[in-house]
């Protein structure tokens, strides 16, 4: 129990092994959180409710351990990129000092083509699998994710594709690596610990606040503080020997950081103390010849390029393991996910060494930088004619008897009130001469109008249209106007998107309508699916609500 364990130096393989092993449990997480039995995890948000549904799950069925495993504690491959990001660039930074502008630029280079590219790919990803343009709000997530600004826009963080917050979040921390660096040249490890400190601080007095805003510190590079810190003393400190009792003490703290909240703060940096604790052993003790070695390695050589695609080419596995639902399929169809990413990914890597070395090879300074512009340039435009194209045949296709029709409709009234809920059906202020639907404040729901994929040809399927109503007094009234899609047979949702009526959007004293569009990404359209549409307000004010609306549009 008193024994130390030595951390020595990693070399580039190690760093690619670590990596591996990162996102390996990331990319698993993020297939195995859409896959039945859906246990949920404590990454952004914390539930007691995941850790007993993971519980209850193991416990009724041994066989579904691989995808508990991943699906409640995937995610903390995370961190094993916060600390490695946050090592290999100390080392490199105390070897060579560059200016701070430079260091930026740097950074920006290595990072930004791999996302530019995977975005690129994303909008012919689904072009190809719907046979339709992608929406105009689809477009702007895409673009708001490039900005790498997503992750302080309220509720944007995950748009467009869910892993891309890392992208804005390590940028984040690239702005204040140098600062974090002086800190430790003046202060060592004191210096670190105090901006730990300070980052917890920040996270858990801010945590509340910043939810109300639809935000998230856990997003931000302020939340992950400590990991960062840790990976930089490990850096500097070069030879780091950890008494055996720190490590029990890390694994009590991520165990009792996913049971309960006054601990799940700190179970972030236990996680990447064990991470990189486990993986310094492998290391040291593995043959890096070994095959196994070697391939993980490899997935960590092109993890950044897997980390980019992973999170929209994984729905068709998914749908096919929620269709199967037996844990040797899933597992499968999760490894077949896994080596297609990995594929892809090394082509992407391929054609960005390719597009490097064609750029560098320019004779002069101005043919370089003609060469680099020119690549986002000819691929806009090819996206462009693509649009145009694209829209062209669209025409075609409506003026030869392909014209979009209502393939299923519903609506409420609120004429017959339910039961349970009879004090909120008022007739004034009706709409339309009858009863409507009082929406009090603080977390108030309307009763739900639901489509069933299994009863319209789901292939046919392409927008799911929502309206209602809406009149207030109250200057206080904000509200969303919500479609989600959920597994008939689990009752889990898979997507949750909404029309947030706020400000100007909210008119007062008088009835106005509210509509939402929903465009059905193909990996949706699954007949044992359904879309659910319904009104929340969660504000503080008081609303009426009148002759909800639910159409499923296609051809």
């Amino acid at each position: 129990m008193f024994k130390n364990i030595r951390l020595g130096l990693f070399s580039k393989e190690d760093t690619n092994f670590l990596k591996g092993i990162s996102i390996i449990l990331i990319a698993l997480h993020n297939y195995y959180r859409w896959v039945n039995p859906i246990t949920g995890e404590n990454e952004f948000w914390f539930s007691t409710a995941n850790y007993l549904k993971s519980y209850v799950t193991l416990m009724s069925n041994p066989l579904e351990i691989i995808n508990v495993f991943f699906n409640f504690l995937g995610f903390y491959g995370v961190q094993g990129f916060v600390i490695i990001s946050a090592y290999g660039l100390t080392i490199s930074y105390m070897q060579k000092r560059p200016a701070y502008g430079k260091f930026i630029i740097q950074r920006f280079n290595k990072l930004y083509p791999a996302f530019f590219f995977a975005a690129v790919f994303l909008v012919v990803f689904m072009i190809i699998q719907s046979g339709q343009l992608i929406s105009f709000d689809m477009l702007k997530d895409i673009g708001l994710q490039l900005t790498l600004l997503a992750n302080f826009v309220p509720g944007k963080a995950m748009s467009a594709c869910g892993p891309w917050w890392f992208y804005s979040f390590i940028f984040q921390f690239y702005l204040v690596f140098p600062l974090m660096i002086r800190i430790a040249d003046k202060w060592g490890a004191k210096g670190l610990i105090s901006i730990s400190v300070l980052g917890y601080i920040f996270t858990i007095l801010m945590f509340p606040v910043m939810a109300k805003a639809n935000l998230n510190p856990y997003q931000l590079v302020l939340g992950h503080i400590p990991e960062f810190s840790l990976g930089i003393f490990l850096a500097m400190k070069k030879d780091v020997k950890v008494p055996f009792w720190v490590v029990i003490l890390a694994l009590g703290v991520l165990i009792a950081g996913n049971i309960t909240v006054y601990a799940w703060p700190f179970a972030n940096l236990a996680a990447a103390l064990l991470l990189w604790v486990a993986v310094s052993q492998v290391v040291t003790h593995a043959r890096h010849t070994a095959a196994w070695f070697r391939v993980v390695a490899f997935i960590g050589l092109v993890s950044m390029y897997i980390f980019a695609i992973q999170g929209y080419t994984r729905w068709s596995f998914v749908n096919l393991a929620n269709y199967l639902l037996n844990p040797f399929t899933s597992l499968i169809l999760g490894l077949l996910f896994l080596a297609l990413a990995t594929g892809i990914a090394f082509v992407m890597m391929k054609s960005e060494d390719g597009l490097r070395g064609w750029i560098s090879s320019a004779t002069s300074a101005g043919n370089r930088y003609l060469r680099f512009f020119s690549v986002p340039v000819i691929v806009v435009a090819g996206l462009a004619v693509l649009f145009i194209s694209g829209s062209a045949v669209a025409k075609r296709a409506g003026q030869s008897g392909g014209k979009e029709a209502v393939l299923a409709a519903d609506s409420n009234s609120f004429a017959v009130p339910e039961e349970g809920r009879k004090n909120r059906y008022v007739v004034v202020p009706s709409y339309d001469s009858t009863k409507c639907l009082l929406m009090p404040a603080n977390d108030s729901y309307s009763p739900r109008i639901e489509v069933y994929f299994d009863k319209l040809d789901p292939d046919k399927l392409s927008r799911i249209t929502a309206s209602v109503m809406m009149f207030t007094y109250d200057t206080a009234a904000s509200g969303h106007l919500i479609v989600e899609i959920l597994d008939k047979r689990t009752g889990e949702r898979f997507v949750w998107k909404s029309n947030y009526l706020t400000g100007e959007k909210f008119m007062r004293n008088r009835w106005f309508p509210a509509t939402f569009t929903f465009n059905v990404p193909k990996e949706y359209l699954f007949p044992n699916y359904f879309a659910r549409v319904y009104v929340w307000n969660p504000s503080k004010g008081n609303f009426y609500i009148d002759n909800l609306t639910a159409t499923a549009i296609g051809k």
